[in-house]
């Protein structure tokens, strides 16, 4: 503002024919002697390691119905986190229908018990509750935010939800028509393209293989009873965990919960069938004419437990804008806006893959680095001062995870879907603290191994600059 002004009186100044203040002489700038300091500036400072984090007490007892809980008492605020998670109602139940699974949940707050979807918005406004509603592939999620003194009433309304949907025809083809314009939009992305073709690749027809949020055509057909027979049998006691954080002791919340809950009667839960072995690597590609750019998926099938090792060697290549991927890429090769690596495991399998999108005249380019720093990785040690960056902003991502009651039900309900050990958190850091480059290498040469290539993009214009790969390209098409 003081500039502003200053400017204004030199030329009001100026237009009045008075001489303008003089300004005192610049005096040259000189060299900095960047050399005498001593420092190399041309390596970014070493990174301290992350304090040393405490995981909260994890509480973990069963209703009676079958219902387990997780709890993590923090009464610093009057606040309640909630999370309810379905482990038979995810898409990977959806069999000859995807999308069922995906339409059932969101159906969940459209009605329930004696409220219509208007009167429970009410309820859950009036308590000053959040609710938000999820689908993943291998379950379906409540989950909800409210204040300590509001938690019983709003828990009494998450309890009609789902044991009493109502599932009505009104509801449903309000939202399935919302739903089918949804997935309309996802099919214009090339990276969610990309994504849904690199499944139906490794896992063919397993239910692994479908995308979570369903197929159009098939979601534009389904009705109203059909959603109530997937509720029947998905959502149940027996499969379902409650996790909780905030503001409410075990005894407090065990009371709450079998009065919302304990009269829901627990129904025998379909044992959910494996994927078949993992396909022979191959580059698979879908063609989008006239696609500006390509889209990039490198990787392969992976194993459903979490191993640490493997985990700091994906953070090392792909994990943060700053990892190997990302420099080469973007930074180097200016072929790309960012580039990153990552694990998905459900309970059933797994993946892992690295991920890009450049213009189109360097997708071959973009492949060839890709494999060239995954193959550096598998057989020359990462130094130690990346593998020691790596950890820290693990170790640090972790107590994040914690300093909210929001985080931590997310960081427990990551236990509950991978299977993990109550520990997992606990014994983190020093586990991590076992990882050396050599121990990596180990691990990852095997792993990182037999990868497949997908590509979406414009196939007459990147298929020839992919001959050098050396591999018969296979067609991929996907459902509408």
């Amino acid at each position: 503002m003081k500039l502003a002004i200053t400017i204004g009186l030199v030329i009001a100044a100026a237009a009045c024919g008075h001489p303008a203040p003089a300004r005192s002489p610049v005096p040259p700038r000189t060299a900095v002697p960047w050399q005498s300091s001593g420092v190399d500036w041309s390596t970014p400072p070493p990174i301290g390691d992350a304090p040393r984090f405490l995981a909260p007490r994890i509480e973990d007892f069963t209703l009676a119905n079958g219902i387990r809980v997780l709890l993590v008492e923090n009464h610093r605020l009057p606040i309640i986190e909630l999370a309810t998670l379905h482990m038979a109602a995810g898409s990977r139940e959806d069999g000859a229908q995807p999308g069922l699974a995906a339409l059932t949940v969101d159906l969940l707050d459209q009605g329930a018990g004696a409220r219509d979807a208007s009167e429970l918005a009410a309820a859950l406004d009036q308590q000053g509750a959040r609710l938000e509603l999820r689908i993943a592939t291998d379950y379906a999620s409540a989950q909800m935010t409210v204040l300590t003194n509001r938690f019983a009433e709003t828990l009494e309304v998450l309890a009609d939800m789902l044991e009493r949907p109502r599932f009505a025809e009104t509801a449903l083809v309000r939202v399935r028509s919302r739903h089918v314009g949804e997935l309309a939009q996802h099919r214009e992305r090339q990276r969610t393209i990309a994504a849904q073709a690199f499944d139906r690749l490794l896992f063919g027809s397993h239910a692994y293989g479908s995308p979570a949020e369903g197929v159009a055509s098939v979601v534009g057909q389904l009705t109203a009873g059909g959603v109530r027979g997937f509720w029947q049998r998905a959502y149940t006691p027996n499969t379902m965990t409650v996790i909780v954080a905030g503001d409410v002791t075990r005894d407090q919340l065990a009371k709450l919960l079998d009065h919302a809950f304990g009269t829901w009667p627990a129904v025998p839960a379909a044992v959910p069938a494996g994927p078949e072995p993992a396909r022979t690597p191959a580059l698979g590609y879908v063609d989008l004419p006239g696609a500006a750019k390509t889209a990039i998926l490198i990787g392969r099938r992976a194993e459903t437990t979490a191993d640490l090792t493997a985990e700091v060697a994906n953070m090392v290549l792909g994990g943060t804008a700053t990892a190997r991927l990302d420099r080469k890429l973007r930074g180097e090769l200016a072929i790309t806006v960012g580039a990153g690596s990552s694990f998905w495991r459900g309970r059933l399998g797994g993946t892992w893959a690295a991920a890009a999108t450049t213009p189109v005249a360097a997708t071959a380019d973009g492949i060839h680095a890709i494999l060239a720093l995954i193959e550096d990785m598998r057989t020359i040690d990462v130094s130690a001062g990346e593998v020691a960056v790596a950890k820290t902003a693990m170790k640090r991502a972790v107590a994040q995870a914690f300093e909210t009651t929001s985080g931590t039900v997310r960081a427990l309900e990551h236990l509950v879907v991978e299977g993990l050990p109550l520990d997992h958190y606990a014994t983190y850091a020093d586990r991590l603290d076992l990882v050396t480059p050599a121990s990596l290498r180990s691990t990852i040469a095997p792993l990182w191994s037999d990868l497949s290539i997908v590509v979406v993009g414009d196939w007459s214009a990147i298929r020839e600059s992919l001959q050098s790969l050396g591999r018969v390209p296979v067609a991929l098409s996907l459902a509408r």
